[in-house]
């Protein structure tokens, strides 16, 4: 009972596993009488004040595990410019000639440059950075077949429905080990 008080002051549990903690242990502790007058207080102050904190450490909490789960790299947009895109049997996908950001909806793509001879008849396409990631000093092609690279938005620079980020802004990309 008095570990279950300690952690309600200290705020380490959500307020709803301390209200049932109490009721759970209150009929034990009910036969003392020094303990019996200590557990409603709390409750009342349980419920009111710590409920928002407890939402709040709530969030952090459910975010906190994805961070580790997927790693993430830093890298200027400079960094990725020139760089090929390789697909998951190394071959080459297009090499990256820039990042952009959707207007709408601020999504993030790379702008990759496909087919073509020696920098003739290429074709502009834009990849979203969720299906990129870092490996080492390679950036790879994730959950996407060389077919669905080929079927996904030509890119246009005079469309005003994306914005070319500057060679010093940086973009997160998730790493493969």
């Amino acid at each position: 009972m008095r570990i279950a008080l300690a952690a309600l002051l200290a705020g380490s549990l959500g307020a709803s596993q301390i209200v049932l903690a109490q009721a759970q242990t209150t009929p034990a502790p009910s036969t003392a009488p020094s303990t019996a007058p200590t557990p409603p207080p709390p409750s009342s102050e349980g419920t009111a004040a710590p409920a928002s904190p407890s939402t709040s450490e709530a969030q952090p909490a459910a975010a906190a595990p994805v961070q580790p789960t997927t790693p993430m790299k830093q890298l200027t947009v400079s960094e990725l410019t020139d760089k090929d895109l390789v697909g998951a049997r190394d071959n080459e996908v297009g090499e990256i000639e820039g990042v952009v950001e959707s207007t709408a909806d601020k999504k993030q793509h790379l702008v990759i440059s496909r087919g073509g001879f020696l920098g003739l008849f290429e074709t502009e396409v834009l990849v979203p950075l969720d299906n990129v990631a870092a490996h080492g000093d390679r950036i790879v092609l994730r959950n996407l077949t060389e077919g669905q690279v080929k079927a996904l938005p030509k890119y246009t620079a005079d469309n005003k429905t994306y914005r070319e980020l500057d060679g010093n802004q940086t973009v997160s990309l998730s790493e493969q080990k």
